[in-house]
């Protein structure tokens, strides 16, 4: 999908958001059926987390990875951290290999109510993805007006449908298990990051949607991506874009939320 900014008024990042309330909302508000159901569990043998199936699924199967104690707000606006993240992916690539999984993989988390998050205690989808078009991607796939940083063989920049997203990439093909340090590094800190520069003018940090793309047959790594939920989509970011193939317009561009990442803006 054809994405572009929106005319040409001065670009700027705006952290106005009075329809989004504190990430942490859903743990006041809600009661977790994690911590109060029994669920159907798979062994795990990671200290500090639990693995089931999911109940509730469209797809052909869906696993999910939880940590056993329900986080505060600290630990879910963070996923828990470089190391937390790090064990996500060496749960997923266990399960792969221990129910035989076959093709390309999903894995991915949303944080906030306004990326998709219904059930307070953190938790992973592990699940077959199923792409129109496989995407395969390196750093050389992108203009370098969008990078935003280097995390080792892995590199950031901004891209895709929404203003503020990042996909992360690695400098050459790769397995997953090779990147998935350097990942684990570089979520872990755009995620700190955009939680600090894109903390509403209500004082909160940004709901977001974490999701990491891989082949269980080769163990290739795709690309993992962050997006940060920082408007909502009215008509003219809509317009015709889901029926007739038009474009996204974005309310600023991936050059300036670039630049704004760096510091290099206003």
């Amino acid at each position: 999908m054809n994405t572009n900014s929106a005319g040409a008024r001065p670009e700027k990042v705006n952290l106005n958001r009075p329809w989004q309330m504190a990430v942490g909302a859903i743990i006041a508000d809600h009661v977790c059926p994690y911590c109060t159901t029994p669920q159907k569990e798979v062994p795990c043998h990671h200290n500090g987390w639990r693995t089931f199936h999911k109940k509730f699924t469209r797809q052909a199967w869906g696993l999910l990875i939880i940590p056993k104690a329900c986080p505060d707000e600290a630990a879910l606006t963070s996923l828990g951290g470089e190391v937390a993240i790090r064990q996500v992916f060496e749960i997923s690539l266990d399960l792969a290999g221990q129910f035989g999984h076959q093709g390309e993989i999903e894995l991915c988390v949303h944080v906030g109510w306004f990326a998709g998050q219904t059930v307070r205690h953190t938790h992973w989808h592990h699940m077959p993805a199923h792409p129109r078009n496989l995407c395969v991607k390196t750093v050389g796939d992108y203009p370098t007006a969008r990078w935003v940083g280097n995390f080792g063989r892995v590199s950031a920049f901004t891209a895709g449908q929404l203003a503020g997203r990042l996909e992360l990439v690695p400098y050459e093909q790769m397995v997953f298990s090779a990147a998935a340090t350097d990942l684990a590094r570089g979520l872990s800190t755009l995620i700190t990051k955009g939680n600090e520069i894109f903390r509403s003018k209500q004082g909160h940090s940004p709901h977001y949607t974490v999701s990491v793309r891989y082949n269980a047959d080769t163990g290739q790594f795709r690309y993992a991506s962050y997006t940060p939920i920082l408007y909502q989509l009215g008509g003219p970011e809509r317009g015709v874009g889901d029926t007739e193939g038009g474009e996204y317009p974005l309310p600023w561009s991936h050059e300036f939320t670039a630049k704004y990442y760096l510091g290099e803006t206003p």
